[in-house]
């Protein structure tokens, strides 16, 4: 049977396709759960414009009443009409989706700096290996099983006696951090703003501590530096990366968990030479 994912089709046996599908369906409610919870923050200021209409409203009965206008409580309320409908429904609706159009444009932004963190950090620490004459071809950051795969390797790589690149490979780390500096200041722009959203217990102050140190490696860095230092700094580096890119992610990490468990299934039916293996493969 053929699933649709990600806007690609896939050919998968019936039990899978049921597994997918049921997922997809999980992904959908809870993205409709999570925006009636907005949905329901946004009306808690309503309730100040209810009462007050309920006070005019009680106004109106017993003015006119003493004015001998025979006013009953429905003439009241239907007299009323367009201040409710104007308060409680336009107010509330315009607010809304104003502010959910904002929302999405925001989320748009940061996972759109998340690819870029993702991409420059990564750039940078395979220059870095490269230094210790270590190619590493896979994602590092996406997920922490990733992570540990990249740790691994370097753990139980052989580590040389000396720094191996030229004045070529250190001007690349210079440039890679230059790159990674500028994304740095667009993520602290954005959280001060309050655009982005990361946990409140987060470290705000990562970004910075990790512009900091990738200056002072590059600004170290040289054929003399001792490599198994340098595979060290590594390690601490690409782990504080990984929780940086972390904290960007957070928002969608349900969903991954959940991507996650579609990807392995269809990646279980590829085989490495369909046009589509390498992009579900990366995040394993």
């Amino acid at each position: 049977m053929k699933v649709s994912y990600r806007k690609s089709y896939y050919k998968v046996g019936l039990k899978d396709f049921i597994i997918i599908e049921k997922e997809k369906i999980i992904l959908l409610l809870k993205r409709f759960y999570r925006g009636f919870k907005r949905a329901k923050e946004h009306l808690k200021p309503l309730i100040i414009v209810i009462i007050l209409s309920v006070i005019y409203i009680i106004i109106t009965y017993f003015v006119g009443n003493f004015l001998d206008k025979n006013i009953s409580i429905s003439d009241s309320i239907w007299d009323a009409r367009e201040l409710i409908f104007s308060s409680l429904i336009i107010v509330f609706a315009v607010d809304f989706s104003s502010k959910e159009r904002k929302r999405k444009e925001n989320l748009k932004e940061q996972q759109y700096i998340l690819t870029e963190l993702l991409c420059q950090s990564e750039g940078l620490l395979t220059k870095l290996t490269g230094c210790l004459g270590i190619e590493y071809e896979k994602p590092i950051l996406l997920s922490e099983n990733l992570y540990n795969q990249f740790k691994n390797n370097l753990n139980k790589a052989k580590i040389p006696n000396k720094i191996i690149t030229d004045q070529g490979t250190f001007d690349d780390i210079e440039w890679w951090v230059k790159d990674l500096e500028i994304v740095y200041k667009k993520i602290n722009k954005n959280i001060k703003k309050e655009k982005f959203k990361i946990g409140k217990n987060d470290d705000k102050n990562i970004y910075m501590s990790l512009n900091n140190y990738c200056h002072y490696l590059s600004n170290n860095l040289n054929k003399d530096y001792p490599p198994c230092k340098l595979k060290d700094q590594i390690i601490d580096l690409s782990y504080e990366m990984l929780i940086a890119c972390a904290y960007l992610r957070r928002v969608w990490m349900w969903d991954y968990d959940r991507n996650q468990k579609i990807r392995g299934i269809l990646l279980n039916s590829l085989s490495k030479n369909d046009d589509n293996y390498y992009e579900i493969s990366k995040w394993f």
